[in-house]
């Protein structure tokens, strides 16, 4: 008895709701038009109801898509094509100069994003998916930001653009002028130029370890490759900049194996300026780098003198093992072991005022970035 009760009441409720679609609220409609009110597009929205039947549902969906809103104000008014946001993907990912950078900024402008969200019931607005976002990310701090073929204002512009469309994690700015060369061994070298290549990475590797130890406020770069003047080039193996002064380091690895085997040694330099070294109980004569030393020295110094920064030399000796024995000329540069490296470049008196403010370390620092060729 309970069951055709209860069968009975749900056949009334779903009567009544018919009844309701059927005739009342065409007769609401009527009344409406007929009061002479201008409220047509009130009768679009539709209204909140218990029962969706799957055949009363149509007339919902198609005034839904008459009318929505998109987040960008430029982009088309239509669904998004992805491809084209993947085309673009591709083509960045190649590198990018100054012209391709700009062309992407501009596709971006008018990308409106891939993720459609309803807001009420007629209203869809597009914004880029976590996916999207994700991507974009990528390419600036992969592809962006260490690329030397971009100005570092064009990096920071872009870098702030992506902060506006969304991307999170990008809110401080990167060091786009300590980007380190990477340590490379020709590959058509003959055996005995790879042993020397393969030592004088190992020497710098070690530089470069015991220059992260420096203060915050020093900034290295190693492996600077520059162009100057547009037919000049040099290589440097590492630069620091700081409160202190600018200061060139060359890298000597005397005594260490391509294994990367310390072994004890003495540099001495004799009156006539002549480099000799002690290793294993045998004098063996070495080059004097004084000539190479002095001439990068003077280039950089002609190439920093707009912005009234001299340059100092150290000359590092990279092998742990390593000492300075009677040194009866001094070259005009320190020669400093790698455990005295960075005493060497922050020791100052307290009461001497910075050589270097921190705008003319900036400035430096652009000036090397824009010259750069790696």
């Amino acid at each position: 008895m309970f069951e055709y009760v209860l069968l009975a009441f749900f056949a009334a409720l779903l009567a009544s709701a018919l009844i309701w679609k059927l005739f009342l609220k065409n007769a609401g409609k009527q009344g409406r038009r007929n009061s002479g009110n201008d409220s047509e597009d009130k009768t679009l929205r539709p209204r909140r109801r218990i029962f969706r039947l799957p055949f009363l549902k149509r007339r919902y969906r198609n005034q839904q898509q008459e009318s929505y809103t998109v987040h960008n104000p430029h982009a088309p008014q239509m669904l998004p094509d992805t491809r084209k946001f993947e085309d673009w993907k591709m083509k960045i990912s190649g590198g990018a100069d100054e012209k391709l950078l700009l062309d992407y900024m501009d596709f971006l402008r008018t990308y409106p994003g891939s993720r459609v969200r309803h807001k009420g019931r007629k209203k869809v607005i597009y914004s880029y998916t976590g996916k999207e976002l994700g991507t974009l990310k990528g390419i600036f701090l992969n592809i962006i930001a260490p690329t030397p073929r971009l100005y570092t204002q064009s990096k920071e512009q872009f870098r702030e653009f992506l902060i506006g469309l969304g991307v999170s994690g990008l809110s401080e700015r990167p060091n786009y002028e300590e980007r380190s060369g990477k340590l490379r061994v020709g590959k058509n070298l003959s055996e005995f130029d790879r042993r020397i290549k393969t030592v004088g990475n190992i020497g710098e590797k070690m530089v470069r370890a015991a220059l992260e130890k420096l203060p915050p406020e020093y900034k290295s770069v190693s492996g600077i490759y520059l162009e100057i003047e547009g037919t000049l080039r040099l290589e440097l193996d590492h630069v620091v900049i700081g409160p202190t002064g600018m200061y060139i380091l060359e890298t000597k690895a005397f005594g260490i194996t391509p294994e990367g085997v310390n072994n004890r040694l003495v540099l001495f330099i004799n009156k006539n300026g002549e480099w000799s070294k002690t290793e294993h109980g045998r004098i063996t004569p070495l080059p004097s780098p004084e000539e190479q030393i002095i001439r990068q020295q003077q280039i950089m110094q002609d190439f920093l003198k707009p912005i009234n920064v001299i340059p100092r030399v150290i000359l590092v000796l990279a092998n742990r093992k390593a000492a300075l024995g009677r040194i009866e000329k001094r070259p005009p540069f320190i020669i400093s072991r790698l455990e005295d490296l960075t005493s060497h470049i922050v020791s100052k008196n307290p009461e001497e005022k910075p050589e270097l403010s921190q705008e003319m370390i900036s400035s430096t620092l652009s000036l090397l970035d824009m010259h750069r060729l790696n």
